[in-house]
């Protein structure tokens, strides 16, 4: 019977990173639905609110364009996590496509 080989510790670093990036994307996802929500909700009442105050439509305003850059930021945070992911994902499989002697010595 062959010895069983345990991953590379360099392995298992990139394994364990891709399981926290997935985390951290299905709570970004999350949010950053969380977030559209809230500011599709505060473009509704601005548009109700058009025969209101001034005083009333800016404070609207500023709140739909605080969510705004508020979705935007979470949104480019996202991308950069997915870029992220996607290098950890292209290094273990370098690692996979490696020998398990190279990757031994690599270590």
């Amino acid at each position: 019977m062959p010895p069983v080989l345990e991953p590379p510790p360099a392995r298992a670093a990139l394994v364990r990173l891709i399981v926290r990036f997935r985390r951290q994307e299905r709570r970004m996802v999350a949010a950053l639905a969380a977030a559209q929500a809230s500011l599709a909700e505060a473009q509704t009442a601005a548009v109700w609110a058009m025969d209101e105050s001034p005083m009333v439509r800016a404070t609207l305003q500023c709140r739909c364009d605080a969510l705004q850059r508020s979705g935007d930021d979470l949104a480019v945070d996202l991308s950069h996590l997915r870029l992220a992911l996607a290098g950890a994902r292209e290094e273990l499989a370098r690692h996979a496509a490696a020998p398990a002697a190279t990757l031994a010595t690599a270590g």
